[in-house]
């Protein structure tokens, strides 16, 4: 009989990645965990301050929006996101999350594919994708002398 070995678990904690200003009045903040090029997805943390309306955008892929805290919503929906629920966007999907007043938002977000940001205009913005985000997390580690962690293998020691 075949012997595998068993598969390695990796373990990521909060301090092995930097928090990255999304935006220009520190009103964001990511934490990337994950960045596979090969499925096009991002893994990440999302630090939302109380109060702000972000851009309107639309998504190419799935996206799973897991609340640690705080409250939200879409301006386009009825229902409001807590600590604790899952929100589900299909691909295609086109939305503006308004941020609850009273409390900051933390939430991990597993976006599949592109995400395309407007203006109130319709005005694009940006787009944020594998490929932007790898070069905005290793430009930041550059700029701030912190040694990056390999985020495509899930493995945070490949470059030690």
């Amino acid at each position: 009989m075949l012997k595998l070995d068993p598969a390695e678990a990796i373990c990521l904690n909060d301090e092995d990645t930097p928090w990255i200003p999304f935006d220009l009045d520190g009103s964001v903040a990511l934490k990337y965990f994950h960045i596979n090029p090969v499925k096009g997805e991002i893994v990440l943390l999302a630090k939302n301050k109380a109060g702000v309306k972000l851009p309107r955008h639309y998504h190419t892929g799935q996206v799973i929006v897991y609340t640690v805290a705080g409250y939200w919503k879409y301006a386009e929906h009825d229902w409001t996101a807590g600590p604790g629920s899952v929100v589900y966007e299909v691909a295609g999907s086109e939305h503006q999350p308004i941020i609850l007043p009273d409390h900051d938002v933390l939430a991990v977000n597993i976006v599949q594919g592109e995400s395309f940001f407007y203006d109130e205009n319709g005005t694009q913005l940006g787009a944020m994708n594998c490929d932007f985000a790898m070069t905005t997390y290793l430009k930041h580690c550059e700029e701030n002398g912190i040694k990056p962690k390999d985020l495509t293998t899930f493995n945070p020691d490949r470059f030690s």
